[in-house]
């Protein structure tokens, strides 16, 4: 009778170590994928998982520069302000940190360099077909034939199907939290360029970042740094043209 407790209670204690041991195997870790650097507004955008696991209150520290301030957290992204007075170039270790032990923490060692000058205008665009020859002169004086001109120079390049794609929202942005809006071209052609306008009465609302959105829209990015909720208004727009064959 007793050797049958015994095994029955080794069971269960078994059971129970497998069930532990699994619900720790399962737990999350913080983990950094992607550290980007934005020197225009100032910021970094830390990409990972599991920013928010607690116990602890987040945090994130560079370098000797201590706790940074954090702007935003979803919890796969964090979004940080530069240290006070701006970042040398050099190596720096960036940290973050959700709690104590080895899961609950993360770290990154980065590279910043100086802000490179802008670069150059690209190249012109192929080519153009040959204009249609010029309609011919006046005839000259009478007594002596004028002679014919030369055919005039290849014309330039041509866009075909030029046209402004745009769209405008009014939004209530939270404070912390970057928005972001795109403007999309017909089907059938390309984005050559475009645009972003920011309307808000608060000095807070920066533009973030602005870009073509594949090759068939314009993308634009902004970010209420303030801590409390800021109406702006997004303006933005793409040149767009028929797609070459």
């Amino acid at each position: 009778m007793n050797i049958g407790f015994t095994i029955s209670i080794t069971t269960v204690f078994i059971v129970i170590l497998l069930v532990a041991s699994s619900a720790i195997a399962q737990k999350p870790e913080v983990n950094i994928l992607e550290v980007s650097v934005d020197f225009d507004s100032q910021i970094f955008s830390i990409t990972g998982e599991n920013f928010n696991i607690g116990p602890n209150p987040t945090t994130v520290s560079l370098g000797g520069y201590g706790n940074l301030n954090i702007l935003s957290n979803t919890g796969n992204t964090v979004v940080v302000d530069f240290p006070g007075g701006g970042i040398p170039p050099g190596n720096y270790t960036l940290f973050v940190s959700s709690g104590p032990g080895q899961k609950k923490n993360d770290l990154e060692n980065i590279t910043i360099g100086s802000q490179g000058p802008q670069g150059d205008m690209g190249d012109q665009g192929p080519q153009g077909n040959t204009g249609a020859q010029g309609p011919q002169g006046d005839p000259g004086l009478p007594g002596k034939d004028g002679a014919t001109g030369p055919q005039g120079p290849a014309g330039p390049g041509g866009v075909l199907g030029y046209n402004i794609a745009t769209i405008s929202k009014t939004l209530s942005i939270p404070g912390r939290t970057i928005v972001h809006g795109s403007a999309s071209c017909l089907p059938g052609k390309v984005v050559l360029g475009g645009g972003c306008d920011i309307q808000s009465v608060s000095r807070n609302v920066r533009m973030r970042s602005l870009r073509p959105d594949n090759s068939t829209g314009f993308y634009c990015e902004i970010l209420n740094a303030s801590s409390g909720n800021t109406n702006a208004t997004l303006s933005i727009w793409a040149i767009c043209a028929d797609a070459q064959q």
